[in-house]
């Protein structure tokens, strides 16, 4: 898992390609884009928790829900 970063308690961040890929539980659920290129967050509810990663991650910042298959390309 080169260039992942634990920035809490399960979880991760990771920089790739794109911009920068949020994994809870070391699942992709989030990915801030490049060049101010917006965010996104999937759009499968998962557990509260991971709810919670996601909007902490974000911090504000509004993220487009999309299909989970977007999010396979980053999965470990």
């Amino acid at each position: 898992m080169s260039n992942m970063k634990q920035i809490a308690i399960n979880q991760c961040e990771r920089e790739v390609d794109d911009g920068t890929v949020l994994y809870s539980y070391l699942t992709p659920v989030a990915i801030k884009l490049k060049d101010g290129g917006g965010a996104f967050r999937c759009m499968t509810k998962h557990s509260r928790t991971t709810s919670k990663h996601i909007t902490q991650w974000l911090d504000g910042q509004v993220a487009t829900e999309i299909e989970d298959e977007y999010f396979e390309r980053y999965a470990l």
